[in-house]
Formats: structure tokens, sequence, C-alpha cells
């Protein structure tokens, strides 16, 4: 039983590591070849975004229930990035710059200590958790420099965003790649569920 959950969420987290790595990187290879031209269209963008984030964390986190005691920290964290979605969205269409900068610098700090959280989790039970601490340390920079100069541009804000997408989505599709854990880790978790 404990051994086809953790088969599943290796499969799942794959298929959504992947989605993820890719929105990520067409988001911000659009932001860089074709700059949004205002608010509004930067707000449906980041709307969309946080929204898939938030679906796919989420549900990882649900799924993960009966081999890790800490999903409800990816749960947490992926309802967060809905709420900051759905924000987004509700305001687009007299979404002010000031606004749009607060809910993005939130949305990546939550996601980034949520995700420094886990790699130290991962650690602990002696889990690959490299990527998540990368993803995770990029995630938590990109949200600091928009704190660093709170006067910052569009112009900036899409640089930043632009960075954190195609850098992000890179580390994501090289972990599905990879896998999230090897065959042995799998093995692990199954004689030894990771209750933290």
């Amino acid at each position: 039983m404990l051994q086809n959950d953790v088969e599943r969420v290796q499969t799942q987290s794959r298929w959504s590591l992947a989605l993820r790595g890719i929105v990520g990187i067409l988001i911000g290879v659009i932001i860089i070849t074709r700059p949004l031209q205002s608010v509004q269209a930067l707000a449906l963008v980041l709307a969309v975004w946080a929204l898939i984030e938030g679906v796919a964390t989420t549900f990882a986190g649900i799924g993960l229930r009966s081999v890790v005691g800490h999903w409800w920290i990816l749960v947490l964290g992926g309802v967060a990035s809905v709420a900051i979605g759905v924000l987004d969205l509700a305001y687009a269409p007299g979404l002010t710059l000031k606004l749009l900068v607060i809910l993005t610098r939130w949305w990546l700090i939550i996601s980034g200590v949520a995700g420094i959280y886990l790699a130290f989790k991962e650690l602990a039970a002696g889990l690959p958790w490299g990527w998540t601490m990368a993803w995770s340390l990029l995630a938590l920079m990109a949200g600091v420099a928009t704190f660093v100069n709170p006067g910052q541009s569009l112009l900036a804000l899409m640089r930043v965003l632009a960075v954190f997408g195609i850098l992000g989505g890179l580390f994501r599709l090289a972990l599905a790649v990879q896998g999230p854990y090897s065959h042995a880790d799998m093995q692990r978790v199954t004689r030894h569920p990771l209750r933290m």
C-alpha cells in the first residue's frame, strides 16, 4: 500500500514539475521577447502563473499526506499562491503597479520560505534536497529583489520575473528528468515513512 502511494507520488511529482518548469520558462521567455505593454497584461500573466503553481503545489501536498508528515506546508504554500493569483485576477482591471509588486513579492517570498523549510526536511530525512533548496533560494532572492528597490519600475519587475521564470523552470525540468527521488530513496521511504 505505502509502496503504491510512493510510486504514485513520484509519477505525479515528475509531471507536475515538468509542467511548472515549462510554464515558468515560457512566461520568462515571453516577458523577455515581448515586453508587456500594461500592468493589466502583466497582472493576468502573474495570476495564471500563480494559479498553476498553487494548484500543482496544493495537489502535490495532498498527495504526499500518506507519505510525509510535513505535507501541510506544501498545501499552505499552494493555497497562498492560489490566493495571490485570485487577488491578481480580481483586481486586474484596475490593478496598480504598487499592488502588483506587493502581491508578487509576497508570492515569491512565501514560496521561497516554504521551499527552504521543505529542503531542510528532505536533508534531515536523508533525501536529495539540492534542487528544492536551489529553486527556493531563487524564489526568495527574487522576492527580496522587489523589496530592495520598492520604487522599481514595471520593467525592473518584469526582468526579475523573467529570470526567475527561466531559471526556476530549468531547475524544475532538471528535477523532473532526474526524478525527485531515486529508487533507493523510495525504498527508504516505504520502510520508514517521513513523519516529520
